[in-house]
């Protein structure tokens, strides 16, 4: 295989491979979006019992 031979062989995997990475990009955004969700309601919580404990 020379040449247009090697292009047609490469091309499959160059597009998967481009695939993959925005898979990859979309799960690790949402992940992130998720953690940073976790942190806010957290924040929230620590919130809530610090000023529940000044006023006991």
């Amino acid at each position: 295989m020379t040449g247009n031979d090697d292009f047609l062989v490469v091309l499959p995997v160059i597009k998967r491979l481009r695939d993959e990475a925005e898979t990859l990009r979309a799960h690790d955004q949402t992940a992130l979006e998720n953690l940073e969700e976790l942190g806010e309601q957290l924040r929230r919580i620590v919130t809530v019992l610090t000023e529940s404990g000044l006023r006991a």
